[in-house]
């Protein structure tokens, strides 16, 4: 038993000497080769993926309260089913907002139809990734 033993740690310890490959024939036998159109295609690509712009949206409500903030949510879906609605936790609130709006005279026009339901609701800026919006 001690000698399979010896001999299976001695089979480690040479084998990956012995199968591993040279660094010296990996360098010698690559060439990659760049292409202008490629470097354009990746640069613009990076400068669209980090592009941010500037949009509105309307904060519902807040509240310490999660299940109160959530009806408040579920409030804003029954009246308007195919609009986005973000709930999320900013600490120590819980939040709930609208849909981005592009300029803020459509954000203040949307905010003036739901007032009544909603009485503090209020207009906030973000700036968002381009690729987000």
């Amino acid at each position: 038993m001690k000698i399979v033993t010896v001999f299976l740690c001695l089979f480690f310890i040479i084998s990956p000497n012995t199968f591993g490959q040279k660094s010296e024939s990996l360098d010698s036998n690559c060439v990659i080769l760049e292409s202008l159109e490629i470097q354009k295609l990746f640069k613009t690509y990076s400068n669209v993926h980090e592009r941010k712009i500037n949009v509105f949206k309307i904060q519902l409500f807040h509240h310490e309260s999660r299940s109160y903030t959530w009806k408040k949510k579920l409030k804003y879906e029954k009246l308007y089913p195919n609009k986005k609605v973000d709930f999320f936790y900013d600490s120590p609130y819980f939040k709930v907002t609208t849909e981005y709006f592009t300029t803020k005279i459509s954000a203040q026009q949307k905010m003036d139809s739901i007032q009544t339901i909603f009485p503090n609701c209020f207009i906030i800026e973000q700036s968002i990734p381009l690729k987000e919006f």
